[in-house]
């Protein structure tokens, strides 16, 4: 050592400036993860103000520990040639800082598409639930009417008025049903095809009620005609809408059939139908 100290002060200024880089990378290694958690935050979640507030608050703490660090360094290093890399890893500190965020936002923004659509999906089941608990007996009541054996022209008549008195809550369930098919797929484009097979059959469903509004309002000009006549108007004018009716009917077994040999999963009552 000189006499005069100057070594050891030299020694100690590397030293000290070895010690801020190292500050500095660690309170920068801070600030990115603050940042990028905050911008997660921001980007992926419905987070109350207050605590995006304390979020913020971290990261402004962790970026003006990373600039004094950083000014720390460059009053250390104050000599002309050492600016040049000091630009350099300035610009690469805003890079890195760029890319990160970036990053972070796409990938929040993934989560939170996520997020909202498995927050739907919930959502939906839920409702498709107590729809199907709602709708249950509507549906019941009016397979009932229309399977119902007819011996006679007089319960034809009645059966058909049967009919009738379920027409219309059995088409705001259809119209129910397929609203929520829908959203379904709109929700899991992926696993569309199970959907979109159970809105064709209720499509069809949707098509066979006019139909049977027909042979309502057909069986009502029956019941006003002579016993003698009823056969003949019968055979003439109603014959054909039964006919009309069974061939939607063997149409949905159709659909039903080739689903199930393509693999795809339908509910255990449909199943049943496509075996028949």
């Amino acid at each position: 050592m000189s006499p005069d100290g100057v070594p050891t002060a030299i020694g100690d200024l590397e030293q000290s400036t070895r010690i801020s880089r190292a500050v500095f990378l660690f309170a920068y290694a801070c600030f990115i993860v603050t940042a990028c958690s905050f911008m997660f935050v921001v980007v992926s979640s419905n987070m109350r103000p207050a605590a995006q507030s304390g979020f913020a608050l971290g990261v402004l703490f962790t970026a003006r520990w990373a600039v004094s660090e950083w000014r720390k360094i460059k009053k250390a290093e104050s000599s002309e040639e050492l600016k040049a890399a000091h630009r350099a890893v300035e610009l690469k500190c805003v890079i890195g800082m760029a890319v990160a965020l970036v990053v972070t936002g796409a990938y929040g923004y993934s989560a939170s598409k996520k997020n909202e659509r498995d927050r739907r999906l919930h959502a939906l089941a839920v409702r498709m639930d107590a729809a199907e608990s709602r709708n249950a007996a509507i549906r019941s009541k009016f397979v009932g009417a229309v399977r119902e054996h007819s011996s006679s022209m007089s319960t034809y008549i009645q059966r058909c008025k049967d009919v009738e008195s379920t027409l219309d809550d059995y088409e705001s369930v259809l119209r129910e049903i397929d609203g929520q098919l829908a959203e379904f797929a709109d929700l899991m484009p992926e696993d569309k095809a199970q959907p979109e097979v159970m809105r064709k059959i209720v499509a069809i469903d949707m098509e066979s009620l006019q139909p049977y509004r027909r042979e309502v309002m057909l069986a009502k000009q029956l019941a006003a005609l002579s016993p003698e006549n009823q056969q003949t108007f019968y055979e003439n004018n109603i014959v054909a809408v039964l006919n009309e009716e069974e061939r939607l009917a063997l149409q949905e077994i159709k659909v039903m059939q080739d689903a199930k040999a393509s693999g795809i999963m339908l509910p255990d009552n449909l199943l049943k139908i496509a075996d028949q």
